[in-house]
């Protein structure tokens, strides 16, 4: 399913053109970091770099799948959407009929990490003004964020991980307010976190980066 929206985009984003790995749907109820959450602790991130930031920092300039923008790219974004629509139509569809709490939690786990990976790959398809696009992979984040908050503290690294994408969507479109107040959600959670037990240092390289987006989005705001 994943492989096949990569596929997708990759054929009409013309030669030379490449998608990233995506997200990794479905991290299941144990874990602490969803495969797609990118929220690296890389002191380079910057605000604004471009369509297609993830919480990991920039997306270099072989990341942008849809640079070659012409009708093949419209045509491997529309096959994307569809693939990615359909993938999140189906985790709906089986939490319907979840047997139990367990499984009622890993069905919505998979589901916000669905919503975040059709975000990053959208948002690896825009060009860098379209914004548009930018937008439904923003809105498609935010949708993760608030699968991932109804899971509670189990999920925090998943919300956190998306909330960071969120933010820095958030200030390539300008929306600096937005962008902030999803940092600040971040710095919160982390807070609000238990201390993390040995050799777990995600809940500190999240604040971390929350803590530098925000410095950003601040120097921003202030020119």
């Amino acid at each position: 399913m994943d492989s096949g929206a990569d596929a997708a985009v990759g054929a009409g984003a013309g030669s030379g053109s490449e998608v990233g790995a995506g997200s990794g749907a479905g991290a299941g109820a144990d874990s602490e970091a969803g495969a797609g959450s990118g929220a690296g602790a890389d002191s380079g991130s910057e605000v604004g770099a471009g369509a297609g930031s993830t919480a990991g920092g920039e997306v270099g300039s072989g990341d942008g799948v849809g640079s070659g923008s012409g009708a093949g790219a419209s045509v491997g974004v529309r096959a994307a959407r569809e693939l990615m629509a359909d993938a999140v139509a189906e985790c709906r569809a089986a939490l319907g009929g979840a047997a139990d709490d367990e499984e009622r939690f890993r069905l919505t786990d998979e589901l916000g990490s669905s919503h975040q990976q059709f975000g990053e790959l959208l948002a690896r398809c825009a060009a860098d003004e379209d914004e548009a696009l930018l937008a439904e992979a923003l809105s498609q984040t935010e949708q993760a964020v608030a699968v991932f908050a109804g899971l509670g503290p189990a999920a925090r690294h998943d919300r956190t991980g998306a909330q960071l994408t969120a933010a820095r969507l958030a200030a390539d479109l300008g929306r600096l307010a937005e962008a902030t107040a999803h940092a600040r959600a971040v710095l919160t959670a982390c807070d609000d976190a238990t201390a993390p037990g040995p050799g777990d240092d995600l809940t500190a390289a999240r604040r971390a980066d929350a803590s530098r987006l925000l410095r950003l989005l601040e120097e921003r705001a202030g020119k």
